[in-house]
């Protein structure tokens, strides 16, 4: 087996058993597994999608976030639609910072119509998000 090959196994064992402890971790792991996961980088992003699209608020954030560090154009489109139908405001506020972050500009001009549409607290929310992560 070649080293290259033999490192790709072990980075998709990682990502694994990171996105494992990200679900089912406490607070603090789930925010540490994020971090592990966005330093991975491109390996991850298709399993911190899957996360962030199937997962309660309190797993989606820190894939979003991780999503966010990566700034992969395939987050974008299931990033989009988090930000329109996630009910939780703060979650909404991450994943528009998130997009400002990745810097596609259809995400970036959806989060500026956003921000239009739901007026200062939010756009404060998301500034918020954006310079404070």
């Amino acid at each position: 087996m070649r080293t290259v090959d033999f490192l790709r196994q072990s980075d998709e064992h990682a990502v694994e058993s990171l996105i494992e402890l990200l679900k089912k971790g406490s607070p603090s792991v789930r925010w540490i597994s994020a971090m592990a996961l966005a330093r991975i980088g491109t390996d991850s992003v298709d399993s911190l999608i899957e996360t962030a699209t199937s997962s309660g608020e309190s797993v989606r954030d820190p894939a979003i976030w991780a999503l966010a560090e990566i700034k992969n154009q395939k987050s974008v489109e299931p990033m989009l639609r988090i930000m329109h139908e996630e009910s939780s405001e703060s979650c909404r506020a991450l994943t528009a910072a998130a997009l400002l972050k990745i810097g596609d500009p259809a995400g970036r001009n959806a989060v500026f119509q956003e921000c239009e549409r739901r007026g200062e607290a939010f756009r404060g929310l998301v500034m918020e998000a954006y310079y404070g992560s």
